[in-house]
């Protein structure tokens, strides 16, 4: 018996070595192919600075994980030095970048016309002024600043009255536009199923991960029962795993917004090769996709 749970151990090793060795691989050509669109960025002040942006913000989340799965080492305390996985905070942060990837997708891949394009940016840049205005502010700068944005969230609903796709929506999913929840419309879950993953991952997977953002009891849980290295890191597995199928997609994504980053691709075959496999795993039919 001893013997087979060592081969086990062994197993799992190898297994996750070469999963870290694929992860790293999907970071480099993510930061590689962000990196070859740079001058295309420049080019344009607002929308493609803005699809930038948001593609930073995913690679940053996307960077964290990987780096949080050596573990968290803090030895300072006067008690006893901390060593573990912090597997909790890697599926909140996946979270962050699954939503991040689906940002993305729906404002700007996904729009098929001029009227879908300018209504989903104008409905998504709303969404972080409509949140700022909730702080109060005592600085004359700030006051300043935000009196100018009042006027940007008004110069956009303006906007959106002279766009079709506003225009037809029911009343009451006009005012949560106008608030700033463009997401609701959809719900995360659907926006998911539209950027091509499948029920597993869109709902099931993602429902999961949810539950580590709210602090529910089964997080709760786990966090309370994995004593070990190897229980942490059995648990952060489904999250990493999350994250690498995000980081494949946005790849592609990044070069359908950004197309010189498909030279990149082509110049890193191997990587590239890495990136369709893993953007296959989460599309992959399930029992839960034959209604879909």
């Amino acid at each position: 018996m001893r013997g087979s749970t060592d081969e086990a151990r062994k197993w799992w090793k190898e297994v996750t070595k070469k999963q870290e060795q694929q992860y790293l691989s999907l970071l480099d050509l993510l930061f590689r192919v962000s990196a070859g669109t740079k001058r295309v960025v420049t080019a344009d002040p607002n929308r493609l600075r803005d699809a930038e942006g948001l593609g930073v913000k995913f690679a940053f989340h996307s960077a964290s994980i990987f780096y949080l799965t050596s573990g968290t080492i803090i030895e300072d305390f006067s008690s006893e030095p901390l060593n573990y996985v912090d597997f909790a905070s890697i599926s909140v942060i996946a979270r962050a970048a699954f939503e991040a990837l689906l940002t993305f997708h729906h404002v700007f891949v996904s729009p098929q016309t001029d009227q879908d394009r300018e209504f989903r940016y104008w409905a998504w840049l709303l969404s972080g002024l409509c949140e700022r205005q909730k702080f109060p502010a005592t600085l004359e700068k700030h006051q300043k600043q935000s009196a100018d944005e009042k006027k940007q969230i008004e110069d956009l609903h303006k906007k959106l009255y002279s766009n079709s796709i506003f225009v037809s929506l029911s009343e009451k999913q006009k005012d949560s536009i106008k608030k700033g929840r463009w997401w609701q419309l959809k719900g995360w879950k659907r926006l998911a199923r539209d950027a091509g993953l499948n029920q597993l991952h869109a709902s099931v997977v993602y429902g999961y991960l949810c539950g580590y953002a709210h602090s529910d009891s089964l997080s709760v849980l786990q966090v309370h029962g994995a004593k070990s290295k190897e229980q942490q890191d059995w648990l952060s597995g489904m999250a990493v795993k999350y994250s690498m199928i995000a980081t494949a997609n946005m790849v592609f994504l990044y070069c359908h917004v950004f197309p010189d980053g498909k030279n990149t691709l082509a110049e890193n075959p191997e990587a590239k090769q890495i990136a369709m496999l893993w953007r296959e795993l989460g599309r992959a039919k399930t029992t839960g996709d034959k209604d879909r």
